[in-house]
């Protein structure tokens, strides 16, 4: 998939086709655009550009044109983290690392994916704590 620029709300799109697709535009827009003040057209021209884009695809059903994401959701938050990275932080994760260490309000299950990660990390290295 080609590095393509995704804003906040196609994103939030896209997080909610991957939950629930496949889905026609009509699903789409009863089960989330609705609830964002988006018009139905809005929804259909989003989902168009994020087709255009290469993020979705669309068959044919008994049920009208369905759209499905390419990526499951973890590959489409890994994107939008990557294009993050990139885009705003220079390609340097260490801001990121500082805002880990700051937040006061990580969750539990935060923390241990956190730990989890370090220890991973020293093991592929072959770094002993």
């Amino acid at each position: 998939m080609r590095k393509t620029s995704v804003g906040e709300a196609e994103l939030r799109l896209l997080s909610y086709v991957a939950e629930h697709g496949p889905a026609t535009v009509r699903a789409v827009w009863d089960g989330y655009g609705r609830s964002q003040g988006y018009v139905r057209t809005t929804v259909q021209q989003m989902m168009e550009r994020l087709l255009k884009k290469g993020l979705l695809e669309r068959n044919a059903s008994s049920e009208g044109l369905q759209y499905h994401t390419v990526s499951p959701k973890a590959g489409l938050l890994r994107g939008a983290v990557d294009r993050f990275v990139t885009e705003s932080l220079g390609g340097s994760v260490s801001p990121f690392v500082q805002f880990l260490t700051d937040a006061r309000e990580l969750s539990d299950e935060d923390f241990a994916a956190l730990s989890d990660l370090v220890e991973r990390l020293r093991q592929e290295r072959g770094v002993q704590p």
